[in-house]
């Protein structure tokens, strides 16, 4: 396990590409664009069930939930991931999938446009 701080666009891409599994137990969370991104590079993640991540992350599906400040329970999610790699790239294929038909700039544009479209009629 690595903490690495800030980094650029670029940097996060490769250390994505090279990454098993995205962990982030947060106490609060906004959207979890971070999650996302993840998901869209092929990773299953774990998360806390806070904040947006419910709507994003799918238990057994796309990533593993974790209770809040509990680390026995992270760590059991994280050995999880690290004892069944099948299971873990399962997870992962799922979770780019997940975020490509759901969150890709295209299927945003969709989205935004019936939106307005709606918005605008009379």
């Amino acid at each position: 396990m690595h903490f690495l701080g800030n980094l650029s666009h670029d940097e996060l891409a490769r250390y994505y590409a090279i990454s098993h599994v995205f962990v982030r137990p947060s106490r609060s969370e906004g959207l979890g664009s971070a999650f996302l991104e993840a998901m869209a590079a092929g990773l299953p993640v774990i998360g806390t069930r806070v904040g947006g991540i419910p709507d994003i992350l799918q238990h057994n599906f796309n990533g593993l939930f974790c209770e809040v400040d509990d680390i026995e329970d992270l760590i059991l999610k994280m050995k999880r991931f690290l004892h069944d790699l099948d299971f873990g790239r399962s997870i992962g294929a799922n979770a780019k999938r997940f975020a490509l038909e759901n969150y890709s700039w295209d299927k945003i544009a969709q989205k935004m446009s019936a939106i307005f479209f709606r918005l605008l009629r009379p």
